[in-house]
């Protein structure tokens, strides 16, 4: 049996006192470890922690150390280590050892990094720290000039403290929290979009500001609205910032414009308590958007929302009845107008917001620039007759 043979073999049974008895010998060192790709060499050097093996390949220039010389880190030392290592001070010390025997640290492999690669295989945050000390740069960036703290926001990891542990050694050796990529993206805007709440709550504590826009002119708070529907996240935000409710997206709509426009029946759990806990902030019932190259606000398209909703909003908004839009219409003439499109249950929330503004003290007979009043308009459509009738009893 060659040399060469009975190393793998006591390799490959994880003889590793028998394989260090070979290697004593210079003529026992392979040239190269191709014939060892079957055995899984990597997994079991570092699962029994044979480090020293390890090192020797190394020094004998076996494993490479120039991370700039690899076509791809998958399949390779580092991916095994990255996966098995832990955090025992055996393993620290390994790599406290190997990394000034690496070279081009920070240069990128197939547009990843030897750190971004690490978070990647969800590496021992220990481990992480020690490539960190060891000379990787926290604010490298790859081809989408995205940070390691925007790859983790975007990578799929479900183990929510280990993304927290890695966004702290980032944040703690340097990581700039704000840093925004080529669609002007904040790891927060990307910890937001990849449901990453504990990531979220650490970014807003270690200075991530929630205004920034992004290349569309969102910010962190349309994202929790808009895209998200979610209150918690909202109140999570407001804790550390206001919502500057000015900022539009480049297509002029601001996100409480955009919000109220989308809601229907089951847009969300809970959207009228969002809107109003918007409104209680400052969102303005008549700040304008651009919706279909018009300037509308939240009073223009009110009355087309749920029951629940208007009557959140005209609770909470302190609304005067009698206030007109452009065109003479008052609150009432845009609740009797909806087109209701045949559904007897928005027909039926027609006839509930018309009660409640009368009951607000809307005037009946208020009529508009073409001299119309609300109840003309409901007239036009049969399924408003009980709203007409309402009406027809309030002049």
């Amino acid at each position: 049996m060659s040399s060469q043979t009975e190393l793998i073999e006591a390799l490959q049974k994880q003889k590793i006192d028998d394989a260090r008895q070979l290697l004593k010998a210079e003529e026992n060192i392979p040239g190269n470890l191709d014939s060892f790709k079957n055995i899984q060499l990597f997994d079991i050097l570092l699962r029994t922690k044979a480090f020293d093996i390890i090192s020797l390949f190394v020094d004998k220039g076996l494993i490479e150390t120039d991370l700039y010389e690899y076509d791809n880190l998958e399949r390779t030392f580092f991916d095994a280590a990255f996966r098995i290592l832990q955090d025992d001070a055996e393993s620290v010390a390994f790599v406290e050892e190997l990394m000034p025997k690496l070279s081009s640290l920070n240069d990128a492999v197939r547009d990843k990094t030897l750190l971004s690669f690490a978070f990647e295989q969800k590496a021992n945050p220990a481990i992480i720290k020690t490539l960190i000390d060891g000379g990787c740069d926290v604010n490298t960036v790859n081809n989408a000039e995205n940070t390691y703290l925007h790859q983790i926001a975007k990578t799929y990891n479900t183990n929510a403290e280990q993304v927290k542990q890695y966004a702290q050694l980032l944040i703690d050796n340097g990581a700039d929290v704000n840093a925004t990529n080529i669609i002007a993206e904040t790891p927060l805007m990307l910890a937001i979009s990849n449901h990453k709440k504990e990531l979220v709550e650490l970014l807003l504590e270690n200075g991530a500001q929630v205004n920034e826009q992004d290349k569309e002119g969102k910010t962190a708070y349309y994202q929790v609205t808009v895209d998200h529907q979610s209150l918690e996240m909202y109140e999570m935000l407001k804790k550390y910032e206001s919502p500057d409710f000015d900022k539009k997206t480049r297509d002029g709509v601001a996100f409480f414009f955009e919000y109220v426009k989308r809601i229907s029946g089951s847009y969300s759990p809970y959207p009228a308590t969002l809107v109003t806990a918007m409104m209680e902030d400052g969102a303005d019932l008549h700040q304008t958007s651009t919706h279909y190259g018009v300037e509308k606000s939240v009073f223009d398209i009110m009355g087309e929302k749920p029951f629940e909703v208007f009557e959140q909003i005209v609770k909470t908004g302190n609304i005067d009845p009698s206030q007109t839009d452009n065109d003479g219409n008052t609150l009432l003439h845009k609740v009797a107008a909806y087109n209701v499109n045949y559904d007897q249950n928005a027909a039926r929330d027609t006839y509930k917001k018309t009660k409640l503004l009368l009951e607000m003290g809307a005037d009946a007979n208020a009529t508009n620039n073409r001299d119309e009043t609300a109840m003309m308009l409901a007239s036009a459509d049969n399924l408003k007759s009980k709203t007409v009738e309402l009406l027809m009893q309030a002049k």
